[in-house]
């Protein structure tokens, strides 16, 4: 008998639900009350979200989805708009994520591992836009940035995404 369920094993066992409720908790009641969402619109921004961390592949890695929520959660909150957003590829080039990623694979490999990261968020627009709302977000924390970035690109290692 062939398993008809394509969820991986460990995902159903431990969804990525249980992982985000304390974030949803904390952070979805001030966007709810700012953008006057019902409880069913919250509902379904849950599980659009994650739906949409499934198809990026992190279910698996619950503190990559917390961290994006709670930035993306921040970032509305304080009105940023997609305008304001830095483009992957310049999310890439910004000299401190460079930096932080030389010290950690060195020169010829943080070069690859950032191109891969923009290649990885383009081919996921709606977790693009999150990180890049993110990004754009002047209250967000430099090193909550950073810590942002190090859980993609070492996902995107750990993946082996080309």
């Amino acid at each position: 008998m062939v398993d008809e369920d394509p969820t991986p094993a460990a995902d159903q066992l431990y969804p990525l639900e249980n992982y985000l409720k304390d974030t949803f908790r904390v952070s979805q009641p001030a966007v709810a009350d700012r953008f006057g969402y019902s409880l069913a619109e919250q509902a379904q921004e849950r599980q659009q979200f994650v739906a949409e961390m499934r198809q990026a592949g992190l279910a698996g890695h619950p503190q990559i989805a917390q961290a994006i929520y709670a930035g993306w959660a921040q970032a509305r909150l304080h009105e940023t708009e997609i305008g304001d957003a830095p483009s992957d590829a310049e999310m890439a080039s910004n000299a401190v994520l460079r930096r932080a990623d030389r010290e950690i694979y060195g020169e010829q490999d943080s070069e690859d591992l950032q191109q891969r990261t923009v290649k990885y968020l383009g081919q996921i627009p709606a977790l693009a836009r999150q990180v890049r709302l993110i990004f754009a977000t002047p209250d967000i924390a430099d090193d909550r940035k950073l810590a942002l970035w190090r859980e993609l690109t070492d996902h995107v290692r750990r993946s082996n995404f080309r």
